[in-house]
């Protein structure tokens, strides 16, 4: 286990466990989780820890921003929680609001990709996530 083990221990219990965890990726500063019941997180204990600066929902994602080292917090969240590589159980049915998927589909992307640009990421939907400046 890395350095942050203990911050990842406690952002995991604290998004509803690994078993409500179907996906996750990470951007330059965010954990980006795909929960399957959202409302097992902890909300207000997540934004109080120390290490989380807050917490953000957008575009089917449930978003732990953690800053600069997210890259080390999301290492020891992966070894905690055994998703496969790319940060899916595979198991995951697309969900999302029925625009969030309206517009994947018109903006010709329906696979699920997220895209950073200069380092602000966009979320286009709620799987992999690509940078212009580097996959992360």
């Amino acid at each position: 286990m890395g350095k942050y083990h203990e911050l990842a221990k406690e952002i995991v219990k604290y998004v509803g466990g690994k078993e409500n965890i179907s996906g996750l990726v990470h951007c330059i500063t965010r954990l980006r989780f795909t929960l399957k019941d959202e409302s097992k997180a902890k909300d207000d204990v997540l934004k109080a820890m120390e290490g989380v600066v807050t917490v953000m929902k957008s575009g089917g994602q449930y978003q732990v921003v953690i800053g600069n080292h997210v890259p080390e917090v999301f290492e020891d969240v992966m070894e905690l929680i055994g998703l496969q590589e790319g940060g899916s159980s595979g198991k995951e049915e697309k969900k999302g609001r029925l625009l969030d998927r309206a517009i994947d589909v018109l903006s010709g992307n329906p696979g699920g990709d997220s895209v950073c640009r200069d380092g602000a990421c966009v979320q286009l939907t709620g799987r992999n996530h690509v940078c212009l400046s580097g996959v992360h």
